[in-house]
């Protein structure tokens, strides 16, 4: 994690410490507690901290699997709140697409453990892409096999496309990008077989959107893998008191 953070402590006049944070610069894989702990030690009862992502400020994730903020589990009588002004480089992270089986999530932009307040009235917490699905192998009425690949999710860190081996036509697909998606690899109708159907793996998902299902042979009984769904704005949502108008990209949880 690599940030600027200028503290500011208080007396909360109540036994417990005010301090407050501005967050600047590139910042991966934040804990807000670990934070703190790093700093000061672990807060204690009656103890309140604010963390202000500042305007320019980057909030990412080093991969799906790991929120790009996460609360912590703060002790008993403590407290956080997060003040977002930082409107499009807060981003869960872009889902890797898949070879052939179902695509997974995108990452999560914010994720709470325990109850704290986010103001969110300037900013926004957009959510990572989902995966698209790669196709399962596909063989045609001259034994050639065919496999396509799914395409990453959009987000920071981007979603890379699957990357297709081990039969005779292969399409691997595309990296998204911190905004866009990554599209599938696809193929038009078998020469050999003029009738055959598409051949494609699904594209990755935008920011907070699902990714795509792949389109395998439409033989019957046959079963198209599915794109991942999209990562969550917020995790933990029952626990945090939303406050503002600010813009939500992808679901809830929680």
């Amino acid at each position: 994690m690599s940030s600027l953070l200028l503290g500011v402590i208080q007396s909360s006049g109540g036994g417990g410490v005010e301090r407050s944070y501005s967050i600047t610069g590139v910042n991966t894989d934040v804990v807000l507690l670990d934070m703190h702990t790093a700093l000061y030690g672990a807060p204690v009862s009656g103890d309140h901290t604010t963390f202000t992502v500042e305007v320019g400020a980057t909030v990412r994730s080093s991969g799906p699997s790991v929120p790009s903020m996460d609360t912590g589990t703060w002790p008993a009588g403590s407290s956080w709140s997060v003040v977002n002004l930082e409107f499009t480089r807060w981003r869960g992270a872009g889902a890797d697409g898949t070879g052939p089986s179902a695509g997974g999530r995108g990452g999560t932009a914010f994720k709470a453990r325990t109850a704290g307040t986010l103001n969110n009235t300037l900013g926004a917490l957009r959510g990572g892409g989902g995966a698209g699905a790669g196709t399962d192998i596909w063989t045609n009425g001259l034994g050639q096999t065919y496999k396509a690949g799914g395409g990453g999710g959009a987000g920071d860190r981007p979603g890379l496309g699957f990357v297709v081996t081990g039969s005779d036509n292969n399409q691997s697909g595309h990296d998204g990008t911190t905004t866009l998606r990554g599209l599938g690899g696809h193929f038009g109708s078998d020469p050999s077989q003029p009738t055959s159907p598409h051949v494609q793996g699904g594209d990755g998902g935008n920011q907070g959107s699902d990714g795509t299902s792949a389109s395998d042979v439409y033989l019957t009984g046959s079963t198209d893998n599915t794109g991942g769904p999209a990562g969550y704005a917020i995790d933990g949502y029952s626990l945090v008191t939303l406050v503002g108008t600010g813009t939500l990209i992808g679901p809830v949880n929680g």
